[in-house]
């Protein structure tokens, strides 16, 4: 499993570092440095407050999917989530989400498994509401559009909507889909078999909400209003780099950048954000320096804030990395993987 890890970890920054060169390549550095210079700092203060404001609706939005299992309070979902989205900045293979279920849990006692599901049901509605952004703006705005953008959309479209046909059949079915990977498993040791059908169980659990078709109109809703803020978040980083677009561009810049991190990538996005950032801005007509200029202190007001806090509260909780590893493992004995 470390090496499968360590794996995952050096294609990762491998993947960034290409992507960094990619950026960076053909561009005049003391053009940049000129960039820089001429930023308007004061407009990085609303766009972190902006991103606060997406991440506290997402924890509002998250206790609503959390509400079948337990009455999560946002003294327990706000840290929780910040040490995720933390972890996610510093540790390898994304693995925030699961620390971040790991943390509610030892907060709430609600199963890890369970937890999760409601993380990766977070996910679906999220792929759905930017790609409903994505609609939007591409009618809004008359741009050539890449293939290479049309063809990503595409896939996040099929993924998401694959994603949200297993997520229904899991919670509609689950005597069959734990009956089909009974079957399937049977090759397997009855141990490991146990262990994968007992977190399909607790993992279906999560998903009871979907059952309400009141709690996902409201899940829905919260998810428009979640994203509008980011893309307010990154309008405000727009500014502040001195670039001059109108807000449809920007929501459509922070769509491909959605798009553009789902591919692996070192820890923090290193290198994605710069390079679709670059790709995004130059459909605009934005310079390559005005556009990186952009990339790196639009991703240092999200990347620095939410890093620190996040931070603040592992250790308030009185958490270690080690601690953190020694948990995973433990989770990953009754089933729950990366």
């Amino acid at each position: 499993m470390n090496r499968v890890r360590d794996w995952k970890l050096w294609a990762g920054v491998l993947i960034s570092v290409l992507f960094l060169w990619l950026a960076f390549r053909k561009t005049d550095l003391d053009e940049v440095g000129r960039a820089f210079s001429q930023a308007r700092y004061i407009w990085l203060i609303p766009s972190i407050a902006a991103n606060f404001i997406g991440l506290w609706i997402r924890c509002v939005r998250w206790g609503l999917l959390l509400k079948p299992l337990a009455d999560v309070r946002m003294k327990d979902l706000f840290p929780a989530t910040m040490i995720g989205f933390m972890a996610n900045n510093l540790l390898p293979a994304r693995i925030g989400e699961f620390v971040r279920a790991l943390v509610l849990g030892r907060k709430t006692g609600i199963r890890v498994s369970a937890s999760f599901a409601t993380i990766v049901l977070e996910r679906v509605f999220d792929g759905i509401t930017v790609l409903l952004f994505l609609l939007v703006t591409v009618g809004l705005l008359d741009l050539p559009f890449p293939d290479w953008l049309r063809k990503a959309s595409l896939v996040s479209l099929g993924a998401v909507g694959l994603m949200l046909g297993l997520l229904v059949a899991l919670k509609a079915k689950t005597g069959a889909v734990l009956g089909f990977f009974g079957v399937m498993l049977r090759p397997f040791p009855h141990a490991l078999r146990s262990r994968v059908l007992g977190f399909l169980e607790s993992f279906a659990e999560g998903l009871h909400m979907l059952r309400d078709w009141r709690s996902v109109a409201a899940a829905s809703a919260l998810s428009v209003a979640l994203w509008i803020f980011p893309a307010l978040s990154l309008h405000f980083g727009v500014m502040a780099a001195g670039i001059h677009l109108p807000l449809a561009a920007s929501v459509f810049v922070l769509v491909i950048l959605c798009i553009g991190v789902a591919a692996p990538s070192a820890p923090g996005f290193v290198g994605t954000i710069q390079l679709v950032s670059v790709l995004g801005l130059e459909l605009f007509g934005v310079p390559r320096p005005q556009a990186l200029s952009f990339s790196i202190l639009y991703h240092l007001s999200q990347y620095i804030p939410v890093t620190a806090l996040g931070l603040v509260y592992f250790f308030s909780e009185g958490l270690s990395f080690s601690k953190i590893r020694s948990e995973q493992a433990g989770e990953k004995s009754d089933g729950v993987t990366e």
